[in-house]
């Protein structure tokens, strides 16, 4: 496996109208992360209205994992909510949740109120990527909110990406992502299966890849073997029963398959931290493992991935030496 650092992209552009409110979808780090479709809104091609609502297949997921969570939840313990339910983490950190599950001892009568909820769900469930991630790529976004999350005491994080048809089911200490006909653990031993429930319903969902991820470049998928295995390039849409697939649609991190080498991916240096602990994660690796690989402690493996400490080329190629692959470095010229 080879690392490419590819020259500096150009930024992405910031929109020019002021971005309504209500396309605001989260805030991280103090920065707006508007709404998926914002930008047709603001070219006048689409209506608020219409990038706000869910499509029906998210809405059917969201009412069966509700109305199964409901099945076994105990009502005297547990806040089950839903309607992107607000995270207050900091003055710089509102998120959103699908479904929340809150433990009534932390979310207490007292704390409910009009406002988001400034204390942890044990658990938080997401289906697909609402936000635009332009600024971020999805795996970039995913990851990031995925572990402030964790920072904030979240006990477990569920995604379900009805594209891929994949569940990614993501603890503080690893995660995992498997077909969605599997079954997954919710909590307490208590499982889902979305394929198992759609096929019942006689719902047959359909996979439209775009033209531009049938080729062999990387574009994002990613195919791994029970996530501590070896990471390689998936150049078609294909599943073996030992293989797990993870499938992130239009991340902006190209590659290109190297025969007999398996991958090359190229990123800028403002992403390499990103890049890192996505690889980490796709190894099934934590960060106080990673570290030990390294010499370094988890503290500052925990910086590195933040974007917090400066990285040298050593460091570089140490860690991705660690991760299964080395680091390889190219001049292109800007045209």
């Amino acid at each position: 496996m080879v690392i490419a650092l590819d020259s500096p992209r150009r930024p992405v552009p910031k929109p020019r109208k002021k971005v309504p409110d209500a396309l605001i979808y989260e805030i991280m780090d103090g920065q707006p992360i508007y709404r998926k479709g914002y930008r047709e809104v603001l070219s006048g091609k689409k209506t608020i209205e219409e990038i706000m609502g869910a499509s029906t297949l998210q809405s059917v997921i969201v009412a069966y994992m509700v109305m199964h969570i409901g099945k076994f939840i105990d009502d005297d313990a547990y806040f089950v909510l839903t309607g992107e339910s607000g995270v207050h983490i900091d003055h710089r950190n509102n998120l959103a949740n699908d479904i929340a599950i809150y433990d009534q001892n932390v979310l207490t009568p007292a704390k409910i109120s009009k406002k988001y909820a400034d204390v942890p769900p044990l658990l938080a469930i997401e289906i697909d990527i609402e936000a635009d991630t332009a600024a971020l790529t999805e795996t970039g976004y995913l990851y990031k909110k995925t572990r402030k999350l964790f920072d904030f005491g979240v006990q477990k994080v569920i995604w379900v990406l009805t594209e891929a048809q994949v569940v990614m089911i993501a603890t503080p200490e690893r995660i995992e992502t498997v077909d969605w006909n599997k079954d997954v653990d919710l909590m307490n031993g208590h499982t889902i299966n979305i394929g198992a429930y759609l096929a019942k319903k006689g719902i047959s969902p359909v996979i439209g890849m775009p033209p531009t991820q049938q080729n062999n470049s990387f574009h994002g998928k990613m195919l791994a073997s029970s996530l501590e295995d070896r990471m390689q390039s998936a150049g078609a849409f294909s599943q073996t029963d030992d293989e797990v697939l993870i499938i992130e649609e239009d991340i902006d991190l190209p590659g290109e398959a190297i025969p007999g080498a398996g991958f090359r991916i190229s990123t800028t240096a403002d992403q390499m931290p990103a890049l890192i602990a996505e690889l980490r994660w796709w190894k099934g690796m934590t960060q106080a493992q990673l570290g030990e690989a390294i010499g370094y402690p988890t503290p500052v493996i925990s910086n590195i991935e933040q974007g917090s400490r400066k990285l040298e080329l050593k460091t570089l190629n140490d860690l991705f030496a660690a991760l299964g692959g080395e680091l390889y470095i190219e001049f292109r010229e800007k045209l």
